[in-house]
C-alpha cells in the first residue's frame, strides 16, 4: 500500500497526497459530493413529513404528545415517569410556545408537525455527522460512500417523518461516538467531555443511546503513553459522573425494568445467545447484509491486519471501541429479549453506515493494488455494493411518495361532519375514530361516538349487538369488514363500502359504513340516471292511494355515476291527463342535505340518504290517477337532466287520489 497512485491516496487516505491533482481539487469534490448527499438526503426524509396530520398516525406519537402535555399539566392523564424523559420536555417546550403565541386550543397536530420537522432535521445532522466521521477514519470514499448508505437507509426515511425518538437519539448518538473519536485523536479532554455530555442527552431521548457512554471513558486511555496522571483523574471523573447519571436512568427511572415502553412486560437477563442474536439482527435485518454486516466486518478486519492502518485506526483514532459500543447496545436491547421493535435498532445503523463506508473505501484500496485485475474487482465491487443501495434508495422514495398521498382520515372526518347527522357513531378501527376526536385535531360539528375514546374501542365488530346498538342510539356503524346483520337483529343498509378510496391514491385505514335503521331497498341496478351523473338507488312511499288533505312521506336513496359538475335539485311533480303537470309537492330541494350538494359526491360507492319528505296532497285537488314525475334539474338555468330515454322525468309511482267524504266513521 506504500505505493498507491496519488489518485487513490487522495481519494482513500485522510492525508491528501502532494502529488498532482492538486489537494484543492478533491476538497472542492469532497465538499461538493458532501453537499450534494446532505440534500437528497434531506428530501428524502423530508419529503411527506405532514402525513395524515391533523390526525397524527401512529399510536407513539400521541403518547409523546399527552406525556409532554402532561409535563405541562400534571393533572393531565396517560402519563409515564419512567419513560425516557428528553422528547417529552421537548413536547412541552413546544406545547408551551403554542400557547404563548396565542393558539387556545390542544393542538396535537401542530406539535407534531414541529417535532416531525425536528426530526427530520435531526435525520440530516446524523447524515452530515456520518460522513464527516467515516472521512475522518478512511477518506472521501468512506465519507461519500457512508452517506449514501444513511440517506438510502429506508427504515431511517420513514422514521425522520414521525414525531418520535428515533432520530433524535441516533443524531445524538452518532455525535456522542463522533467526538469521542476526535478526543483519542486530539487528546483532548474538551472533545471528550463533549463525547460525554452528548451520549448523556442520546440516553435522554431513548435508554439504549446508553451504549455511547462508553466511547468517553475509553478515549481516556488516549492519555496512557502521555500523561497517566490526566488519564486516571479523566477517568475518575468520567466514573463519578456516569455513576450518578447510571444511578438516575436505572434506579430512578427503570430504564432496565422492562416495562418503560411496554407496560407490563417483564425484563430478561441478556445472554451471550440473546446478544449475538440482536448483533445478527442488527447487522442483517434492518438493512441490506452485505452492506451492515459483511462491509463493517471487513472495515475491522483489514484495518486490523494491515499495520499502517492497525496503528492509525485501532491505536491513534481507537477504532477498536466501536465494536464494543455495538455490542454493549445489542446488549441493552437484550433486556426486552430478542428481536425487538425493528425501530429501537436505528441508532446502531448510524455507526455501521460509517463502518460500511470505511469498509468499501479500505476494499478498494487494497483491491486497487492490484493493478488491472485490481480495477476489474473493484468495478464487481461496486456492483455488488450498488445493487442493495439502489434498492434502497428505490423503496425510501416509494415511503416518500407514499406519505405524500391523501389520508383517508380527512375524507371520513368530512363525511361525518357533513352526512352523518341522525345519531352516534361506533367506529370499529381505533385509527379511523381519532379522526372525529377535537384532542387529535378534528375542529367540525361535535359528533357523538359513546363506544369510541382515544385509540380505545369498548366494542369491536365481533361484539356488536342490537341491545348495545339501541342502548347508546348508534345510527352508524363504521367499519371494513362484512357485518352479520343475522347476529345484530336489526335493519342494516350499507351506504359506504369497505374499499373506499383506491389502495394507489389514499394512505390511512380503510372504511365502510353500515346505516343502522329502516331505509328505502336499495336496488341492485339504478332506478333512473340523470344526465349520466346522478342514479335514483331506491325510494319508499307511504301510500299510494290518498285522499285530498292526507300526508305522503317519501324518501329517496341516490348515488353519483360520476361526480357531478353542478349544484342541482330535484322535483318531485305531479302529473294526470286532466291536470297536465302540477309543480308540487317537491320543487327545488336538495336531493340530500345542505352540506353535501351534489358535487361533493365523489364517491360512486356511497349511498346518499335523503330527506324524509312528508307532504299534504292538497284538499282541493281532483280525484284520479296521477304520475309522481321525479326530476334532476340545475336551479340557475332550469336545465333539467335527462334520462337515457330522452325524457327529463322518471315515474316514481302512480298516485290514486280518491274522494274520502263518503268513509263512514269508526
Amino acid at each position: 500500500m506504500n505505493n498507491t497512485p496519488p489518485i487513490v491516496s487522495a481519494l482513500f487516505s485522510t492525508q491528501y497526497s502532494t502529488s498532482e491533482p492538486p489537494p484543492a481539487r478533491w476538497r472542492i469534490a469532497w465538499w461538493t459530493a458532501f453537499v450534494a448527499i446532505l440534500i437528497a438526503g434531506l428530501l428524502l426524509a423530508g419529503t411527506g413529513y405532514r402525513h395524515g396530520l391533523p390526525f397524527v398516525d401512529t399510536g407513539d406519537e400521541m403518547t409523546i404528545w399527552t406525556m409532554g402535555r402532561a409535563y405541562l399539566d400534571p393533572s393531565w392523564n396517560m402519563f409515564q415517569p419512567d419513560q425516557p424523559p428528553a422528547l417529552l420536555w421537548v413536547s412541552e417546550f413546544i406545547q408551551r410556545i403554542q400557547i404563548a403565541a396565542g393558539d387556545p386550543y390542544i393542538n396535537v397536530g401542530k406539535t407534531v408537525e414541529v417535532m416531525r420537522l425536528l426530526s427530520v432535521i435531526l435525520d440530516g445532522v446524523a447524515l452530515a455527522i456520518i460522513m464527516l466521521l467515516a472521512r475522518r477514519l478512511a477518506g472521501i470514499v468512506a465519507g461519500i460512500a457512508a452517506g449514501l448508505f444513511w440517506a438510502t437507509l429506508p427504515m431511517a426515511n420513514e422514521l425522520a417523518k414521525l414525531s418520535t425518538h428515533n432520530l433524535y437519539v441516533s443524531a445524538f448518538f452518532i455525535a456522542a461516538i463522533a467526538a469521542g473519536i476526535e478526543g483519542w485523536y486530539r487528546k483532548s479532554l474538551r472533545w471528550i467531555a463533549l463525547s460525554l455530555v452528548l451520549a448523556m442527552l442520546s440516553t435522554l431521548f431513548k435508554w439504549q443511546g446508553a451504549a455511547a457512554l462508553g466511547i468517553a471513558g475509553l478515549a481516556c486511555l488516549t492519555f496512557w503513553n502521555t500523561d497517566r496522571r490526566k488519564m486516571l483523574v479523566a477517568m475518575a471523573v468520567y466514573g463519578v459522573i456516569v455513576a450518578l447519571f447510571s444511578y438516575w436512568v436505572i434506579v430512578v427511572h427503570g430504564a432496565l425494568r422492562g416495562d418503560a415502553y411496554l407496560p407490563g412486560v417483564k425484563a430478561v437477563t441478556p445472554t451471550p445467545t440473546v446478544i449475538f442474536a440482536n448483533l445478527q439482527y442488527l447487522a442483517t435485518q434492518i438493512g441490506p447484509g452485505v452492506i451492515f454486516a459483511v462491509l463493517p466486518l471487513a472495515a475491522l478486519v483489514i484495518a486490523a491486519l494491515i499495520p499502517k492502518l492497525r496503528r492509525r485506526l485501532y491505536g491513534a483514532m481507537g477504532l477498536w471501541s466501536l465494536l464494543l459500543v455495538i455490542v454493549v447496545f445489542a446488549a441493552i436491547l437484550s433486556f426486552y429479549g430478542a428481536p425487538v421493535f425493528d425501530r429501537h435498532y436505528l441508532p446502531a445503523m448510524t455507526l455501521l453506515a460509517v463502518l460500511a463506508g470505511m469498509g468499501l473505501s479500505l476494499l478498494l484500496q487494497v483491491i486497487l493494488t492490484l493493478k488491472r485485475v485490481g480495477i476489474l474487482l473493484a468495478i464487481l465491487l461496486l456492483i455488488v455494493v450498488s445493487i442493495p443501495m439502489l434498492h434502497m434508495a428505490t423503496d425510501s422514495r416509494q415511503i416518500a411518495l407514499l406519505a405524500l398521498r391523501p389520508d383517508r382520515r380527512n375524507s371520513f372526518a368530512e363525511w361525518a361532519r357533513t352526512t352523518a347527522t341522525d345519531g352516534a357513531l361506533l367506529i370499529t378501527n381505533p385509527n379511523l375514530a381519532i379522526a372525529v376526536q377535537s384532542i387529535w385535531g378534528y375542529r367540525g360539528r361535535y359528533i357523538e361516538t359513546p363506544y369510541n375514546d382515544g385509540l380505545s374501542v369498548s366494542v369491536k365488530l365481533e361484539d356488536i349487538t342490537a341491545d348495545k346498538l339501541i342502548a347508546k342510539n348508534i345510527r352508524y356503524i363504521v367499519a371494513n369488514e362484512d357485518l352479520d346483520s343475522n347476529k345484530i337483529k336489526l335493519p342494516l343498509t350499507r351506504i359506504i363500502r369497505g374499499n373506499f378510496d383506491a389502495d394507489q391514491d389514499f394512505n390511512g385505514p380503510k372504511w365502510g359504513v353500515w346505516y343502522v335503521g329502516a331505509l328505502p331497498t336499495v336496488a341492485p341496478d339504478p332506478l333512473a340516471i340523470f344526465g349520466n351523473e346522478l342514479l335514483l338507488r331506491g325510494y319508499s312511499l307511504s301510500k299510494t292511494t290518498v285522499c285530498p288533505g292526507e300526508s305522503v312521506d317519501l324518501q329517496m336513496l341516490w348515488s353519483a355515476q360520476n361526480r357531478p359538475s353542478r349544484y342541482y335539485s330535484v322535483y318531485v311533480h305531479l302529473h294526470s291527463a286532466q291536470t297536465n303537470e302540477l309543480s308540487e309537492p317537491i320543487n327545488g330541494d336538495l336531493p340530500a342535505n345542505a352540506d353535501r350538494p351534489t358535487i361533493s359526491w365523489a364517491n360512486p360507492d356511497e349511498i346518499l340518504i335523503g330527506a324524509h319528505h312528508v307532504w299534504t296532497v292538497r284538499p282541493d285537488l281532483p280525484t284520479g290517477d296521477y304520475e309522481l314525475w321525479l326530476g334532476v334539474f340545475e336551479p340557475v338555468s332550469d336545465h333539467r337532466l335527462q334520462l337515457p330515454t330522452g325524457k327529463d322525468h322518471h315515474i316514481l309511482a302512480k298516485l290514486h287520489v280518491v274522494d274520502c267524504t263518503s268513509r263512514q266513521p269508526f
